[in-house]
């Protein structure tokens, strides 16, 4: 029989567990359903204050912790009111309601257009990626994965061959809209980063606008209709979803007077530049709050969170104490213990009881006459 409760709580245990997460987890074995052997549990040394301050650590826990979560749920709504927000300023651009006050400011009238896209630009497909066939000298490309919705990852660009030729006719300017075929369809990014060397991919469109037409207006299109699903229509396919170049073209789209589309985009990035500085405010304090249960753990595990008392008897001593004394077995001292009553307590009511039964067999026994 073992008498760990009488040495540790089982809240206190498993609170100090979670400090040891991270390498339980790492050590878990099993393809199908992960598990650790337990052999690694009796190997982990465990700090052990008296089962007073262990009461206290715990306590202290609780509360701190449980805000913890609370921050963690408040946290975790950010994102979906980020992205709803986002949402609601693009609606509002392209039906013309973020422009309203503007309009009757100007003394401008609703005077929108509907167009086909390839009425309003010039519309390519990228280069095709056939290592047999491609000729020429290494040329750095964009990928699907390269094109974000308004912006470009190019921490991982792949070469392609091509000739002087392909280079002249699959360039990048600034202006250009990149268009995903594949992947994400219509997830696109206008570039602006200037003179460069790169080339685009066969699964990428490059839409050059005309002139008169923002191709920031045509993106906030793009990923409106995304958020709606109205872009939908225009793809191919079943379970692999494709905008080709000639739904592209067909894609209809509103048009409003070039300097009411300039306005639009200026108000436009101010508002998404606004929600881009509260998600990355978001992201630090998630970061931060992420980080904050472990640190609030390991401060309490290094007898830091609550103060010591040096009246509480340590854990040990008390059982050493109860062997010692050998004052009752193991099995029994199991079954006398109370539900919640500290290893302390228990001692002396073991010992009130033993020198209670100690003192009725010493008492003279009365005979009759």
């Amino acid at each position: 029989m073992c008498l760990t409760p009488y040495l540790i709580k089982n809240d206190f245990l498993v609170y100090f567990l979670k400090t040891k997460y991270d390498s339980i987890n790492f050590a878990n074995k099993g393809s199908g359903i992960p598990h650790v052997k337990p052999e690694m549990f009796w190997n982990i040394e465990v700090p052990l204050p008296p089962l007073n301050e262990q009461k206290r650590i715990v306590e202290k826990l609780d509360k701190l912790l449980a805000k913890v979560e609370a921050a963690k749920e408040r946290l975790d709504k950010i994102p979906g009111i980020l992205r709803k927000y986002r949402q609601s300023v693009l609606h509002a651009a392209v039906t013309g309601e973020l422009t309203k006050d503007w309009r009757k400011k100007n003394n401008k009238d609703f005077d929108w257009q509907k167009r086909l896209l390839k009425d309003i630009s010039d519309l390519r497909l990228g280069k095709m990626l056939d290592k047999a066939k491609n000729k020429g000298t290494n040329t750095k490309y964009l990928r699907n994965i390269n094109v974000r919705w308004f912006s470009f990852n190019l921490d991982d660009l792949a070469d392609i061959k091509t000739t002087k030729e392909e280079k002249e006719k699959l360039d990048i300017k600034n202006g250009d809209l990149l268009v995903c075929e594949g992947g994400e369809p219509g997830r696109c990014a206008v570039w602006e980063g200037g003179r460069n060397n790169l080339t685009f991919q066969k699964a990428i469109h490059r839409v050059r606008a005309h002139k008169n037409i923002s191709p920031k207006w045509i993106a906030y299109n793009l990923k409106n209709d995304a958020d709606n699903r109205e872009l939908e229509k225009y793809f191919t396919g079943t379970t692999i979803k494709h905008l080709t170049g000639k739904s592209l073209k067909l894609y209809e789209i509103q048009i409003p007077p070039l300097e009411e589309q300039k306005e639009i985009v200026n108000r436009v990035e101010k508002f998404l530049s606004k929600a881009d500085e509260i998600e990355a405010r978001y992201k630090k304090a998630k970061e931060h709050v992420d980080k904050l249960s472990q640190s609030i753990l390991a401060k309490a595990f290094r007898g830091e969170l609550v103060p010591q008392d040096p009246n509480d008897p340590p854990a040990f001593e008390l059982l050493e104490k109860i062997k010692y004394e050998k004052l009752v077995t193991k099995e029994n001292l199991i079954k006398k213990r109370r539900a919640g009553e500290p290893a302390e307590k228990l001692l002396e009511r073991i010992k009130v009881e033993k020198e209670t039964v100690e003192k009725k067999k010493k008492r003279p026994i009365k005979r009759h006459k």
